[in-house]
């Protein structure tokens, strides 16, 4: 499991098999849970890449980096600001339904880019190792 946050505002993701990861978000009165299907060659290491690169890069970046997965049903978009990485976080369940679009649910986490992201970048190592 990776844990992007503080105990009672996150974004916890939890691989289901090879494709899949269950993406749960809590904040401030927002629950959002949805599997996200990222397949084909680097099927859930995807997510490990983003997050290595922003440790990588702990010191600060320009501009925005984005993670989205392969339906649209998970991004992740970090900015490194104020000393900190502001990571905003949007789930979607897509409707086909006439009229319907679904449901986006969308957050900002605020993550130290010292010890707090080396260990979520370990932590999601771990987890979506091949």
């Amino acid at each position: 499991m990776v844990h992007i946050g503080t105990e009672s505002e996150y974004l916890r993701l939890t691989r289901q098999d090879a494709e899949t990861v269950l993406a749960e978000l809590e904040v401030s009165g927002l629950s959002a849970t949805r599997p996200v299907v990222q397949a084909f060659a680097a099927g859930v290491t995807e997510v490990s890449t983003f997050l290595d690169s922003l440790e990588r890069d702990w010191r600060g970046w320009e501009g925005e980096r984005a993670w989205t997965s392969l339906e649209d049903d998970l991004t992740m978009q970090a900015r490194h600001t104020h000393g900190h990485v502001q990571l905003r976080v949007t789930l979607r369940c897509h409707r086909a339904d006439w009229g319907n679009d679904g449901w986006r649910a969308t957050a900002d986490l605020t993550i130290d880019p010292g010890e707090q992201l080396s260990r979520i970048a370990a932590d999601a190592r771990s987890e979506f190792s091949a």
